[in-house]
């Protein structure tokens, strides 16, 4: 779609405009790269030379460390308190891009890709470690950098949603103001999972996590988990039910 050719061809970025500003999209030394910050402050912590890449190395947006690298930031990360755990998740970036157009290619590949007037979405792009592509000896060692990407990235995409919606609902309250249909739903994708490694209960506890945001479960989204799998997982399953559970208690909860 639209905004993944803006990605690829068309986007400054920093690195773009320390190269005097002409370097636009995507290169092979120029890669928008949403956990630098957040592997810099781990380096950081963990006493790397500023600079580097630190101890875990992204190429072609994928995630590579050693064992050894790993075991390091794990036993880092198990340190901390849940602020300082908040802290050092907030590096992590997202890709927002509002009001992009839906585009879809018919069933000939050779006919040219079309849009749908009228029918324009907010789009995220997130991020996960690439932990099947890293070749470690211990998928495990992942986990704790794995669960705060994978949080980050959730509560990032929902925390967005809700901003949109809340905007939606004060044009439609506006003299003139136009129904904006389905500006509450979200649809979520399983980050990370499938050939990438992540633990699908690393996912969906992301997941819970964030749809139990204060800032999140009060604004009536319909959120919608998307796979492409024609067999749901338990987990997921589970998560939903979880979900639903938890906000129908709030709900009954709630003074009247």
């Amino acid at each position: 779609g639209g905004a993944t050719a803006y990605r690829n061809y068309f986007v400054r970025s920093e690195e773009g405009l320390g190269h005097g500003g002409s370097e636009r999209g995507q290169t092979e030394h120029l890669q928008i790269n949403n956990i630098k910050a957040l592997l810099e402050k781990i380096g950081e912590k963990l006493g790397w030379e500023h600079g580097t890449h630190g101890p875990v190395r992204v190429h072609n947006g994928y995630t590579f460390a050693s064992d050894e690298n790993l075991a390091h930031v794990s036993e880092m990360l198990r340190g901390l308190g849940e602020c300082e755990w908040e802290d050092l998740r907030r590096h992590l970036c997202v890709g927002v891009h509002s009001d992009v157009e839906v585009t879809q290619q018919g069933s000939d590949p050779t006919e040219p890709w079309r849009g749908y007037a009228g029918q324009r979405v907010t789009q995220v792009f997130a991020s996960a470690c690439s932990v099947s592509y890293s070749g470690n000896r211990d998928m495990w060692l992942w986990e704790r950098l794995s669960r705060m990407v994978l949080e980050g990235a959730y509560e990032a995409t929902l925390l967005a949603a809700a901003a949109q919606c809340c905007e939606k609902r004060a044009e439609e309250a506006m003299p003139g103001g136009e129904k904006a249909y389905a500006a509450n739903t979200v649809v979520l994708t399983l980050l990370g999972g499938g050939v990438f490694g992540n633990h699908i209960e690393w996912i969906t506890d992301a997941i819970k996590r964030a749809c139990l945001m204060p800032e999140v479960a009060g604004m009536d989204l319909d959120v919608v988990i998307n796979s492409y799998s024609p067999h749901i997982p338990p987990e997921v399953k589970e998560c939903v039910d979880s979900v639903n559970r938890a906000l129908s208690h709030r709900t009954e909860a709630q003074p009247r």
